[in-house]
Order: C-alpha cells, then sequence, then structure tokens
C-alpha cells in the first residue's frame, strides 16, 4: 500500500477513534464501508482496511443490516489533547522535542488513564482548526512554537475557549512556561564571577529566545565592559567568520553556544583549551558524542511540566486563566561528557 493510501488509512481511523473518545461513553454509529469511502473520498479498500483494523482492537463492532457501531468501554471517555512542534510541520523528531514532549507527555497521562495525546502535523497555521474539530481534541500542547502558531491559536481562542500552554516559548498570550532575559544573563554573571572577560557567543537569529538572549549581551556588555564577540548566522557562514577571526584573536576565556552547530563546535574544540576557556550549552544541545568539558544550563522539565500541565487542565475545567512560569535555569559543570558537580 502506497504513502498516500496509509495517511488516508490513518486519517479516517484517527478521526473515528477520536468520535469514539469524546463521545462520554455514548454508542455512536459509523456508516458503511461504501458510504465510508465516499464521504472521506477514498478507495473501498482503504475505507476497509481502516474499518477492520477498528474491529480488530475491539472499538467497534458490525451492524445487522450494515455499517457499524462504537463498544462502550473505558476508551470511549478519554480526552485527546493535541501536541505541536516548532512551527507545526515537524517530520523528524529531535533530541529537543523529545526532552520537552516526553516531560509533558508523561506529566498529563500520569494524571489518569483518559488523557492521552496526538501529534499534530500542519501544513499551514489554519489547519488547526480543522485538527481541533477532526480530532475531538480538549486541548493544545505546544513545545518551542513559532510566534504564527500562538497567534493562531489566540484567534481560535477568540471563537471557542480552547485550552492551550506552551512549553519552552516566548509568549504572554496563552499560558507558557520559558526564561527571561535575566536568565540568561545568569550565565554571564557565572563567568564573570570566574574573572572572564572575553566572550565569544554563537546564536542563530531563529532560535526561541533570541530577544531574551540578546537583551542579556546588551546587558553584559554596558554594565561589564567586557570583550564580546556575537555570530548569528548559518553554520556555513559561521565557520568562515571563525576562521577569519582567529587568526587576529588567539583564544577566548569563554564561549556560549546559544545555537550547537557541530562543525563550529568541533573547530573550537580543537582551537580552545578547556582548562582556560569555558564552553557553555543547553541540555538540549548535550549529545554523548560531544564528550562535552564545560558548563550545561537546564531547566527542571518535570517540575516545569507539572505546573503547566495542572494550568491545562484548570482550563479544561474552566477554573484557571492563562499564567506566565518563570523557567530558571541551573547549572551543571561537565568534563568529557561526566557530571562533574553542580553550580546552582
Amino acid at each position: 500500500m502506497g504513502y498516500k493510501n496509509t495517511n488516508e488509512f490513518m486519517r479516517i481511523r484517527g478521526v473515528i477513534l477520536s468520535s469514539i473518545a469524546n463521545s462520554n461513553r455514548t454508542e455512536i454509529r459509523i456508516p458503511s464501508l461504501r458510504k465510508l469511502a465516499e464521504l472521506y473520498r477514498v478507495s473501498p479498500p482503504t475505507a476497509m482496511r481502516a474499518i477492520h483494523s477498528l474491529l480488530e482492537d475491539g472499538y467497534i463492532v458490525p451492524l445487522k443490516g450494515g455499517g457499524y457501531r462504537s463498544l462502550s468501554q473505558m476508551r470511549s471517555s478519554m480526552k485527546i489533547f493535541g501536541m505541536i512542534n516548532s512551527f507545526g510541520k515537524q517530520i523528524y523528531d529531535i533530541h529537543c522535542f523529545w526532552l520537552l514532549n516526553a516531560a509533558l507527555g508523561i506529566e498529563l497521562t500520569g494524571r489518569g488513564p483518559e488523557f492521552c495525546t496526538k501529534d499534530l502535523y500542519l501544513e499551514t497555521q489554519t489547519d488547526l482548526r480543522r485538527a481541533i474539530f477532526e480530532h475531538g481534541l480538549a486541548g493544545l500542547i505546544c513545545s518551542g512554537v513559532t510566534a504564527e502558531i500562538v497567534d493562531e491559536i489566540v484567534r481560535l481562542q477568540k471563537e471557542t475557549p480552547i485550552p492551550a500552554v506552551a512549553f519552552y516559548t516566548s509568549t504572554r498570550k496563552i499560558t507558557a512556561a520559558a526564561p527571561l532575559a535575566e536568565d540568561f544573563y545568569g550565565l554571564f554573571r557565572q563567568l564573570l564571577r570566574e574573572k572572564r572577560t572575553s566572550f565569544l557567543v554563537l546564536l542563530s537569529e531563529h532560535h526561541p529566545f533570541y530577544r531574551e538572549i540578546a537583551e542579556a549581551i546588551e546587558k553584559t556588555r554596558l554594565q561589564n565592559g567586557v570583550s564580546l564577540t556575537r555570530i548569528s548566522c548559518a553554520e556555513e557562514e559561521a565557520l568562515f567568520q571563525l576562521r577569519t577571526l582567529y587568526r587576529t584573536t588567539p583564544s577566548f576565556d569563554a564561549i556560549l553556544f546559544f545555537s550547537l552547530m557541530p562543525g563550529t563546535y568541533e573547530f573550537l574544540a580543537k582551537r580552545e583549551n578547556p582548562d582556560q576557556c569555558r564552553f557553555v550549552l543547553d541540555q538540549f544541545s548535550l549529545y554523548e558524542s560531544l564528550r562535552f568539558t564545560g558548563y550545561v544550563y537546564s531547566i527542571d522539565l518535570k517540575k516545569t511540566a507539572g505546573k503547566i500541565i495542572g494550568n491545562l487542565l484548570e482550563q479544561t475545567r474552566g477554573n484557571e486563566n492563562k499564567h506566565f512560569f518563570r523557567t530558571e535555569f541551573s547549572i551543571v559543570q561537565y568534563e568529557n561528557g561526566h557530571v562533574l558537580k553542580p553550580l546552582t
């Protein structure tokens, strides 16, 4: 079966399951295979595959005279929450989103057997409305989403009160948990306490907290009079700038990776002495293969997930408004990929 047919089969199965999950244990009727194929504009074999999978899983039973009905079981009382990453078009799950979504998913589903999640893929932001109604979503959980996704959620909330939260997203328009500029400035303060005065900062313009980090950089420069070099570009251009830079600048006291690019990290790791230059990166960029030596700053994922999922569920009960949760950093020192000691 081709990729397109597989997608259509999963779409039909997903719609029927969502209807069952949101039926509040009330029996629902599913049309015959022929009518189902016409309704979703698919071939009869594709509709048959979706129905057979639901029959095998025990969600539906056939009716005399044609069609099917749902079975009244505990699963029918489930509440489905849509999960959105980045700009809504993530095809592959990367390390960062695994960490965020694992914390959120475990927290939500651990609150009760009726809670479950569904990953959403949006061709455009306006597909969000369709996804909410098609899957009967009880709410939205966002991880590192763009401002465009947040704006679409706010627009939809004016029409229907769909609960929504965002993790590691710079917004105040919906409930969110994120660091402030002051938290990023705290990283510089730690380095300043160590009498470090020559900083190199690598920061992508697409970083979700570009504005907050840029503010912390400027505050460091103005208040402390340090030498601070910033590179904000794609990896190929960054490598070119670094090669040019190291022809005139022998070394730095500290290098902060707000956007880890493997090529730039390898380049700098070969040119700087870890005993003299402090490398700093975040928990989402800490890969085993790096054998990293330096500082790793992180947020408490479990604790923060607990706060925003609690808010989300209160929203579903109509008892909670939007709230901002500040996620402060802790700093841990690593050597060759192993934890040495926590600093904060």
